[in-house]
């Protein structure tokens, strides 16, 4: 599973942390790289956590 998240948003983190305590396996892609925006923004969607 692939998280489009940034480390500013709230929600974000608390997702991930219950990731964590539930042993789930993630990729985290950190929208802060524009890069990774770019890639975010082709699913046309403009909120966060997006899961993928």
């Amino acid at each position: 599973m692939t998280v489009y998240s940034s480390d500013g948003c709230q929600y974000c983190v608390r997702l991930k942390e219950w990731f964590r305590e539930n042993n789930i396996t993630y990729i985290n892609r950190d929208i802060n790289d524009e890069r990774v925006l770019k890639e975010f923004k082709q699913f046309g969607i403009r909120a966060i956590p997006l899961l993928n």
